[in-house]
């Protein structure tokens, strides 16, 4: 297969080049420093970071860090949407989770409050999966579970999503190689009612269909070929099957390795995945689109450089476009889609702008404001240890001639 052009239908027709306004997007100079934002971490190790915007347009940002083995840490840190240090949350705003707290992923409830999910690890080196609930201010939401920790089992819980009851569904991969979704009431307590739906695979993303049904992608590695699984799960919880083949889409690129990223539902219950496709020094974006039964509706793709990431973030616009990010040693690509999963050739061009950052970067993420804005966040080891955020804007459109 020939990466060195784009396709836009699975079929692999080609793309025609359209001719539209285009929209300038460039770095918010009023956000930051010339539109980027550096939190340091009081250790020399960063593993992970994560990003959130609130309906405010304040930005939440969290990292976990440690200064040697066994001594895992963390910050949550808020900032204004023009990035300064928000007052009002936590001690000049930054705050921490108790313990040796390792956040993996946060999201943000209709009411501001903020989950966060990751793992505590103890001496002996075992973990356990923690989902924690931080009050608008920072402080630790004691009505939430034991006086705002919610301790699962053992492992590390990976992925949260709330969902439109504003329960809490939670991903955990634990030391059996399994994964585990259970699904949290309001208070933090383990909604009974839900069949903890459990599969093999490590989870890559979650997301909730327009009726209820939840959406698991997964990662799926075999000796020869990877690739990715689609699975459906009934509101309830189980196995939906009356999704694609007995609840489960399966694709495979036969001679490549394809690292699942994430996961997104349209308005219309279609489903949006991005992936990255692998094959020696080649890297491919790939974002498909499946119907809501999981029959394959359109794919895109998007050559990388060679260096580029194996993970990627998805996320769709109030008006339907889907922005992906993936990241490289020092920058981090941002590209756009529209609704119908169509290079954005009115972002900047090409579909594409790239954020470079002067340090070794990892663990990259995305998010979104109401006023459309992109925010990207990442971690750093290349001196002191750091999480870094960039923010996007895109401005009115200009004629073209």
């Amino acid at each position: 297969m020939n990466f060195a052009r784009r396709f836009t239908k699975a079929r692999g027709s080609f793309e025609a080049l359209e001719t539209r306004d285009l929209m300038a997007v460039a770095l918010d100079n009023s956000f930051g420093n010339h539109g980027k934002l550096v939190t340091t971490l009081p250790a020399a190790e960063t593993a992970s970071a994560t990003v959130a915007v609130q309906k405010s347009g304040k930005i939440v940002l969290g990292g976990d860090f440690a200064s040697g083995p066994g001594d895992a840490d963390n910050l949550i840190a808020r900032y204004t949407s023009h990035g300064a240090a928000d007052a009002t949350f936590g001690t000049q705003g930054k705050t921490r989770i108790p313990g040796t707290f390792e956040p993996q992923e946060m999201a943000l409830q209709n009411d501001g409050k903020i989950v966060v999910v990751g793992a505590t690890a103890d001496p002996s080196g075992s973990s356990s999966a923690v989902v924690a609930r931080l009050n608008t201010d920072g402080s630790l939401d004691t009505k939430f579970g034991n006086q705002g920790l919610v301790t699962l089992q053992e492992g590390s819980a990976t992925h949260v999503l709330i969902l439109h009851n504003n329960q809490i569904l939670v991903s955990n991969r634990n030391s059996d190689d399994q994964s585990i979704m259970t699904r949290l009431n309001a208070n933090g307590r383990i909604d009974t009612g839900f069949n903890r739906f459990q599969t093999s695979y490590p989870i890559a993303g979650l997301a909730e269909q327009p009726d209820g049904k939840i959406i698991l992608l997964e990662q799926v590695d075999g000796s020869s070929q990877s690739g990715f699984v689609l699975e459906r799960s009934k509101s309830y919880g189980g196995g939906d099957f009356d999704f694609g083949n007995s609840g489960s889409v399966y694709l495979y690129s036969k001679g490549y390795k394809e690292s699942a990223g994430d996961v997104a539902v349209a308005a219309d219950g279609r489903i949006v995945t991005s992936s990255i496709l692998e094959q020696g020094t080649t890297r491919v974006l790939v974002v498909q689109k499946f119907n809501p039964d999981g029959g394959l509706d359109t794919r895109v793709m998007r050559q990388l450089g060679a260096a580029a990431s194996s993970d990627s973030h998805l996320l769709q616009q109030p008006d339907g476009k889907f922005v992906v990010e993936v990241s490289s040693p020092r920058s981090i690509s941002v590209f756009r889609f529209t609704a119908a999963l169509r290079v954005d050739r009115t972002f900047d061009a090409d579909g594409q702008f790239d954020v470079a950052f002067n340090r070794k970067i990892r663990g990259a993420n995305l998010a979104l404001d109401s006023s459309g804005a992109i925010i990207v966040a990442a971690n750093s080891d290349q001196g002191p240890a750091v999480v870094l955020a960039a923010k996007l804007v895109v401005t009115a459109p200009v004629k073209r001639k």
